[in-house]
């Protein structure tokens, strides 16, 4: 029975997604979102954790909604077009969209609400919900106040995961960071935000199958908790591939966005790009705690995990799929 309300609860949220990029209609983008928010707050409930991160989540959510609602019906303009006026407005709405999906200066409930969630939900939250916001940002008149929200959450996400120990706070201050290039091709009017957040969730998604495989949760586990070497290098390639690196997956959607970006703004491309030299910093933290040091082998810990066919399989993607990719461009 448990598992048939998360399945409902679950297809809830996919159809709510599903509503919003097949509307024509603020309203019921809006009435979209609202579902969102109803089906994923129970997927989030966790009987180990307080239940204070699921309040914190329903609150700024409903604010943002508020704010959205607000903004819609002062507009008298209910069909997304290229008439979509009043400035005021328009940023108002990308304010409220801006709070949503978590992105700087409106992220302090962002690694709050991660830290207490479960691997699974963590995804969801970083990936699936960020959708609907940023289809809606998509279909915005874009002004330049979205500059500043992609200055501020490059310089957040990069600064704010450097003093943390925690595996998940990292990964959500890097989600902030990945935010700020997916509003700049937004903001560039280019499609490329789709490839770069596909590529994104299937990073995040391998990533957090290796650590929820090991159960890892803050930096200093990856010294007490036996792993193969296959998989540290494989956790390795995957965290330089999240941070850009080339001739990794992850280097390809920033080379586009590059590429769209450094004829019209070189300064704010510029900046970015010296930014997530910096999220590398605190990735590094990672691999070198646990490539470097010998792990410590408890009697509590001797519990070996034959999964090395995964492994190469996740290997052969990181590495592989750049030749692939390169299609797409």
């Amino acid at each position: 029975m448990k598992n048939l309300t998360k399945i409902m609860f679950m297809f809830m949220m996919v159809m709510s997604t599903v509503i919003v990029i097949s509307s024509n209609n603020w309203l019921s983008m809006w009435m979209g979102l609202e579902m969102n928010l109803l089906s994923f707050i129970p997927l989030m409930f966790n009987k180990k954790k307080k239940s204070e991160s699921m309040m914190m989540y329903f609150m700024i959510q409903s604010m943002a909604s508020i704010i959205l609602l607000i903004s819609i019906l002062w507009n008298n303009l209910l069909m997304v077009s290229n008439l979509l006026s009043q400035n005021l407005m328009n940023n108002i709405m990308i304010i409220s969209l801006i709070m949503k999906m978590g992105g700087a200066p409106f992220h302090f409930w962002l690694p709050e609400v991660i830290m207490v969630l479960n691997w699974n939900s963590c995804f969801i939250l970083m990936t699936w919900q960020k959708i609907a916001p940023i289809f809606m940002l998509s279909k915005l008149k874009m002004s330049s106040l979205l500059i500043i929200f992609i200055i501020s959450s490059a310089y957040i996400g990069a600064v704010g995961g450097l003093n943390q120990n925690s595996i998940k706070k990292i990964l959500a201050f890097s989600s902030i960071n990945h935010l700020s290039w997916i509003m700049a091709s937004i903001y560039m009017d280019s499609k490329i935000w789709i490839k770069y957040l596909l590529i994104y969730a299937m990073m995040l998604s391998l990533i957090i199958f290796m650590l929820n495989m090991y159960n890892l949760n803050y930096i200093s586990q990856t010294n007490i908790t036996p792993t193969s070497t296959l998989f540290k290098i494989n956790l390795t390639l995957m965290i330089m591939s999240l941070g850009g690196l080339p001739p990794l997956l992850g280097f390809i959607p920033k080379l586009m966005i590059i590429q769209s970006m450094i004829m019209k703004n070189n300064l704010i491309i510029l900046l970015m790009i010296m930014l997530s030299m910096i999220t590398l910093f605190y990735y590094m933290k990672i691999m070198t705690n646990m490539i470097m040091n010998f792990y410590m082998t408890n009697k509590w810990m001797l519990k070996t995990m034959k999964q090395e066919k995964y492994q190469f399989m996740i290997m052969s993607m990181n590495l592989l799929l750049p030749f692939m990719s390169f299609l797409l461009m």
